[in-house]
This record gives structure tokens, sequence and C-alpha cells, in this order.
């Protein structure tokens, strides 16, 4: 039996290096949804893939279970971390 397979999308992160607050990774909560799209929705690379309304997709059609991040500095989002855990006969268990 094998371990099931972790697929991510492009991470999306800023260039943090003049802030000198701390770096914070939290995992993503129901509360985080409107802070989470509005951080994508700044950001030139990202994609409707990146947005909430694409991980309630996998979840509910394919029942993949998201395993969402994402880097807070002073606050603020500041790099996402989309990540689904996978079991499929594709990708194995």
């Amino acid at each position: 039996m094998t371990s099931p397979s972790l697929q991510t999308a492009n991470p999306l992160v800023l260039d943090i290096s003049a802030t000198p607050s701390p770096v914070v990774v939290r995992t993503f909560q129901d509360q985080d949804v409107e802070r989470w799209d509005r951080f994508i929705q700044e950001q030139a690379s990202a994609t409707f893939f990146h947005q909430i309304a694409w991980k309630r997709v996998l979840e509910k059609t394919f029942g993949y279970q998201a395993q969402y991040s994402y880097c807070e500095r002073a606050g603020r989002i500041v790099g996402v971390a989309p990540v689904f855990l996978l079991s499929n006969w594709m990708v194995g268990r």
C-alpha cells in the first residue's frame, strides 16, 4: 500500500524581503476565503485555479482533500500554496 499523493498548483508569492516582520505559515480556514481570493485577484500571474471556487469544484466533483496553506506577514497574506491530497486509480493511494 502506498501513501496518498500530494499535488499542488504553482504557489504565488510576493517579494517580502524588504519587510522586517516575520512570515507565519497558516492552514487555510473557512473564514480566510475573502482574504485568500483578494490576494489572488491582486496577483498578475494568478489564475482561476488558485481561487477558492476551484478548491470547491475539486472537493465536490472528485472528493479531493484540500490542504491549503498561506504565508502571512503583519496580518497580510503574502503567499499561498493550494495543495490537494489525492487518492485515485491514476496516482494510487
